[in-house]
């Protein structure tokens, strides 16, 4: 991320497109869960996304997810990883389907619960590293 979009608030920390994060997130590999050991949370589509929240001192050290292969629900999650990352818990849990939309005008009405399912996943990661590390 550019130092100049870093020094933004979260909630204004986009200027990338759905398009964007997909393809980032195809190159990078790196945010990727192989072994899944976090909650799964699915819609009523099918469709399935899990984090894996990292923590140290109250800051997100390190942000993984997996989703189904929904182009929309991959950028979201890769946008979320982004996001999170070297921010504290309580910034990391501002992010939510509402922001998410902010950032991601052009995410048509019908992909819009993609959002939801992403950020409702990525909190239950956040509350479940937030447990382990008491």
């Amino acid at each position: 991320m550019d130092h100049e979009l870093a020094s933004r608030p979260l909630r204004q920390r986009s200027g990338k497109t759905v398009y964007h994060y997909f393809q980032q997130a195809l190159r990078n590999s790196s945010n990727v869960l192989t072994d899944l050991q976090s909650v799964l949370v699915s819609d009523e589509n099918g469709n399935c996304a899990a984090f894996e929240v990292n923590q140290c001192e109250g800051k997100v050290t390190r942000v993984r997810f997996k989703c189904t292969t929904c182009m929309t629900l991959v950028a979201l999650c890769e946008h979320i990883a982004e996001l999170a990352q070297g921010n504290s818990i309580a910034e990391a849990w501002e992010i939510d389907c509402k922001m998410l939309l902010q950032l991601h005008p052009e995410v048509p009405a019908r992909l819009r619960n993609r959002a939801d399912l992403a950020s409702k996943a990525f909190h239950g990661a956040i509350e479940k590293s937030y447990r382990e590390s008491q």
